[in-house]
């Protein structure tokens, strides 16, 4: 993971406690960090890879679809926040 990641769009990243993915998703959220770029790291207890698509049957999954809705939501003044230099808008955290 050796590129340039500078100058990126927001990322909300979703990964599993346990799922094999997880070391990967926290190596990339550290190097968006890094990079200036904003990113939000979610990790849901126990759930396994691409968990959303239950979020009929599945509360976590009801939630992480409910948080992408909110973070898309959102990405209209994160974009202006950027065009600002030293600015970050509210609502992005890891």
């Amino acid at each position: 993971m050796d590129a340039d990641l500078t100058g990126l769009g927001p990322f909300l990243l979703q990964v599993g406690s346990q799922e094999a993915l997880r070391p990967d998703s926290e190596l990339l959220a550290e190097r968006l960090v890094a990079a200036g770029v904003p990113v939000r790291l979610q990790i849901f207890d126990r759930a396994i890879h691409v968990f959303q698509v239950f979020a009929m049957t599945n509360p976590d999954a009801r939630r992480a679809v409910a948080e992408i809705t909110d973070f898309i939501k959102v990405l209209p003044g994160l974009a202006k926040a950027r065009q600002r230099p030293g600015e970050m808008a509210a609502g992005l955290g890891s």
